[in-house]
């Protein structure tokens, strides 16, 4: 075989393999979807991080003795890392004691968060406390605020 067909067949595989590529980019369009989904968006490390943090689901499990975490959900904001929290209550919430209860919430949230954002420090986050689907408190900077009704 000589060097011209040698180089003719090398010609004709890179032409294959870039038409192949152009066509699995094409692949990557939502027909469904208006065209911008479908732009390239390369996310930050922390916006990595956050959806890793929420798409692990933290496993069902106690957070204190009254309260259940169910869900975590983590979203990378320029000003803060802000977090929604779901969790069940094991009984009937009793009101004098449910500041103490929620705030240790808190903390072992914080200690989760700390896993994946280990210089993470209590001003930079802003959580939204829900319990049995309500929308309880806000915890921001370490000071835990009840939500209005």
């Amino acid at each position: 075989m000589s060097n011209k067909w040698l180089w003719l067949i090398v010609a004709v595989a890179i032409v294959g393999l870039a038409g192949g590529w152009v066509l699995a980019q094409e692949g990557r369009k939502y027909s469904y979807l208006p065209e911008k989904y479908s732009q390239p968006y390369t996310p930050s490390s922390a916006e990595w991080e956050a959806l890793v943090l929420t798409a692990r689901r933290p496993e069902t499990r106690d957070v204190t003795n009254g309260l259940i975490l169910l869900s975590l959900d983590v979203h990378a904001l320029p000003s803060c890392l802000d977090v929604s929290v779901s969790m069940q209550s094991r009984g009937p919430v009793r009101l004098p004691s449910y500041a103490v209860e929620w705030s240790e919430a808190a903390d072992q949230i914080m200690i989760i968060l700390r896993n994946s954002f280990d210089e993470i420090r209590d001003q930079d986050v802003r959580m939204h406390i829900w319990i049995d689907g309500i929308h309880v408190a806000m915890w921001q900077g370490g000071e835990l605020s009840p939500v209005s009704a």
